[in-house]
């Protein structure tokens, strides 16, 4: 396996070993982020970005024959490869592949969302760059949290501010879907899924810690 840079003079390539259909996303991403390819056999398999947070990268694209095992060897491969200060950190999109991660690594946090406008909420409303527009403050249980608002959208990080009780959840939800956004989204602890899903938010994204020993 080999990693290589996509650019104009492999992007056709690219498009062709993993036959994607809608090419005007993969030409955003290589416009706008580090995208990379890993390639078994002169064959790119998968698609990454080296995203912005240290030691992290986007997993965006896969193979049509991707197979289970060559999914697992990609991983390991990345591990062994990419210089990182301590764990290597993996966000993946992919339901199929989120569960394969979920049988072998620790799942570090979760990305969920809520379109408030009854739209679908696709991974590039939530991932890519994000431009901080402001940093706001909302005071709940005695407790000053942060959150952003971006465009359409309002973001809440709840792993950074250790917050897991689904009181100050709700009331933060409640108090969020009141504002004049489209999108709203959260970064929540894994034991915290379920209530999300359970008032409406969909599971966007997992970050999972790859340690192998």
């Amino acid at each position: 396996m080999k990693i290589e840079k996509l650019g104009k003079d492999n992007i056709k390539e690219f498009i062709r070993d993993m036959k994607l259909d809608d090419t005007d996303s993969i030409l955003f991403d290589v416009n706008k982020k580090e995208l990379y390819g890993i390639k078994k056999d002169d064959t790119f398999c998968l698609g990454f970005d080296s995203l912005s947070q240290i030691d992290t990268i986007a997993i965006l694209y896969y193979g049509p024959k991707l197979s289970s095992e060559a999914f697992y060897d990609c991983i390991e491969f990345l591990d062994n490869s990419l210089v990182v200060e301590n764990h290597l950190i993996i966000d993946v999109y992919d339901e199929k592949h989120m569960k394969l991660l979920d049988d072998k690594y620790k799942c570090r946090d979760i990305t969920v969302s809520l379109a408030l406008d009854g739209s679908v909420v696709h991974r590039e409303d939530v991932s890519g760059d994000f431009v901080l527009v402001r940093e706001k403050i909302i005071d709940i249980e005695m407790k000053s949290i942060k959150y952003y608002t971006s465009k359409n959208m309002i973001i809440c990080d709840l792993v950074k501010q250790n917050i897991q009780d689904e009181k100050v959840i709700n009331d933060l939800h409640s108090n969020f879907v009141k504002e004049n956004v489209n999108y709203v989204g959260f970064t929540v602890f894994p034991d915290s899924l379920e209530y999300f899903k359970n008032i409406g938010y969909q599971c966007m994204s997992k970050s999972y810690v790859i340690r192998n020993s």
